[in-house]
């Protein structure tokens, strides 16, 4: 596949925007991880603090996709995180991903666990691609913190909806490994989950 090019269109993230989605993010990563921490002290496990790590970790790879979407985060004034192939990764984007990436896949292996019908299935990934489109609709439309800067198949409110389809499936398939996994890493050989 082919990278997009983007037009590398430049703005400025504005102070109060980085604020308040950093503000906004960091509440929703708190809860997450609080929930989480509940969930092992209740169930007496540890795995689920991998699935957080793992799904934090994952941010890593947000400017290979950004290359492929065209997406373009404003560079000038930004609160940057890390800066690499040419990305400059905002402060807020590793922190979303805790919860989304780790929380939502740890709650996501606790329903596939206790089992589910084709039809929940269907719910719960629509709810994963609503999750998806929403925080990137706050950070377009509501904070202007980036944009997608290319020609896009179903491209509504300066966002190509199939990458919410895209970004809903990593959840989905992380939770089918993991309940497949669980059983049989115990110890030291759990820390391949992170992976």
């Amino acid at each position: 596949m082919a990278r997009v090019t983007s037009h590398g269109a430049d703005a400025v993230a504005h102070h109060g925007d980085q604020l308040a989605a950093t503000l906004i993010t960091s509440t929703v990563c708190v809860l997450a991880v609080l929930a989480t921490l509940v969930l092992c002290r209740r169930e007496r496990i540890r795995w689920p603090l991998l699935v957080l790590i793992s799904g934090g970790a994952t941010f890593l790879c947000e400017p290979m996709f950004d290359h492929y979407y065209g997406l373009w985060f404003y560079t000038r004034g930004q609160w940057n995180a890390v800066v690499t192939y040419g990305i400059h990764v905002p402060i807020w984007l590793p922190i979303v991903y805790v919860p989304y990436y780790g929380a939502w896949t740890v709650y996501l292996i606790r329903r596939f666990e206790r089992g589910v019908r084709m039809a929940d299935l269907g719910t719960l990934f629509v709810g994963s691609v609503f999750l998806a489109t929403l925080a990137e609709q706050i950070y377009i439309q509501a904070f202007s913190l980036y944009d997608y800067q290319t020609s896009q198949p179903f491209y509504v409110a300066h966002y190509p909806i199939f990458v919410a389809v895209i970004n809903g499936v990593p959840p989905f398939l992380a939770a089918i490994v993991y309940v497949r996994l669980l059983p049989l890493l115990r110890g030291l050989s759990a820390l391949a989950l992170i992976a």
